[in-house]
């Protein structure tokens, strides 16, 4: 609890800072034709966070200061996005080096999944556990696209995958990300950048990897669920459209939920309610004693998604036929 306020504190004060001064920094996001804002604003916001978890440090123990390390790097090479974008395949090198390092010097691993069924144990484990730390940062990454909604999941993601049995770090993060929620929640006065998204995403992907003994992956991945749904279908769809996969754009099922509504608030509050919606289902799964009721969990939750998936579709072709 002392780490988690003093990390609120120092980036909530960091970042009331990173606005204030915001002109004297080469950190601005100007908008173009993929932006969902329509004036500059500052994209320094992870410096606040990677401030305020370089204050908690002290609290974490034992192979968590390696986690902690290897957060930095990805923190610094979002900050070198930010202020010059890299190439792509640059960028994706230097992610699978850093979450390399992760899995040996931090002890994570994906097994046990926990789907009934599956082998306790899997093979390729240290390569599929870097798979999903680099797969998951740039999902992160992509979901932060309007105010307040990817660093909303860091904070109830984070708190709800520590409560399912992560590591107690998240709680530090979460509270780190609070801080900053303060001046990203709609309207935004600051942005985290790549900066922030990078450290975020990856320290709640180290932290579903980093799960106390007998925890099933799959329950601490349902908090993370909209995020994973949404990007894994409008990857899909975007490949069979034979478009550059990579390539910013405003797709994704949350930003054609906001144009939709005409504005940030309404969807960001609603993904916070799919994060606890989540967490509730992770709970429930770890509760169930027989496969058949934890395959029924697991469908459930993943039927809730496809069915906010299929609302925003539907929406947007009940407003092309009526206009």
């Amino acid at each position: 609890m002392i780490a988690a306020g003093i990390a609120f504190a120092v980036a909530a004060g960091a970042a009331a800072l990173l606005v204030r001064f915001k002109a004297r920094l080469p950190f601005i996001d100007h908008p173009n034709q993929r932006s969902s804002h329509d004036v500059p604003k500052p994209r320094s916001g992870g410096i606040a966070v990677a401030a305020a978890l370089a204050a908690t440090c002290f609290w974490w123990g034992g192979s968590a200061r390696a986690v902690a390390a290897v957060a930095g790097g990805f923190f610094l090479l979002g900050l070198l996005d930010d202020y010059r974008s890299t190439p792509e395949a640059v960028r994706l090198g230097v992610q699978t080096v850093l979450a390399y390092g992760a899995v040996r010097l931090g002890g994570l691993r994906l097994a046990p999944v926990g789907l009934p069924g599956m082998p306790e144990s899997l093979p390729m484990d240290a390569g599929l556990t870097v798979f999903w730390i680099v797969g998951f940062v740039n999902v992160f990454n992509f979901m932060d696209g309007i105010d307040g909604f990817a660093l909303g999941k860091a904070v109830l993601g984070g708190l709800a995958v520590a409560w399912l049995g992560g590591p107690a770090y998240l709680t530090a993060a979460a509270a780190a990300a609070a801080g900053l929620l303060v001046f990203n929640f709609p309207p935004a006065k600051i942005f985290m950048g790549d900066s922030g998204s990078y450290l975020l995403g990856f320290l709640l992907a180290a932290g579903c990897a980093r799960r106390g003994p007998g925890i099933p992956l799959i329950a601490c991945v349902m908090p993370l669920g909209s995020f994973l749904f949404d990007a894994s279908i409008t990857l899909a769809r975007r490949i069979r459209a034979g478009e550059t996969w990579y390539k910013a754009h405003r797709s994704h099922f949350y930003q054609r939920a906001a144009t939709l509504s005409g504005g940030h608030r309404a969807v960001t509050l609603c993904d916070y309610a799919l994060t606890l919606m989540g967490a509730a289902f992770g709970w429930l799964y770890m509760a169930q004693a027989s496969a058949l009721l934890r395959w029924t969990t697991a469908a459930a939750w993943a039927a809730l998604h496809l069915a906010v998936a299929l609302g925003v579709h539907w929406a947007e072709k009940r407003r092309q036929r009526a206009a």
